[in-house]
């Protein structure tokens, strides 16, 4: 074999090894920004149940007051009628 037939190989050798490297950092950054898309969508998750819980209790509060309204006006309603 001549020197430049050995270098050939040497060189296509380090050009394999190149692009082996490379492949193995997009996989790295795939599987990276697969893990951030989970995490994104997790967040989003849980924003929703939060907002679900937070309407809840708003639900629950003006539920509340209506009811301390309908009672405060029964208590009146029975005064007046007391009174007459």
């Amino acid at each position: 074999m001549t020197y430049s037939m050995v270098d050939d190989m040497f060189q296509r050798a380090d050009d394999t090894i190149a692009y082996n490297d490379k492949e193995e950092e997009v996989d790295q950054r795939k599987k990276e920004e697969e893990v951030d898309q989970r995490k994104k969508a997790e967040e989003v998750d849980q924003r929703k149940k939060e907002e679900e819980v937070d309407q809840r209790r708003k639900e629950e509060e003006v539920d509340g007051r209506k009811k301390e309204e309908e009672v405060d006006e029964r208590k009146k309603e029975g005064e007046r009628k007391r009174e007459k």
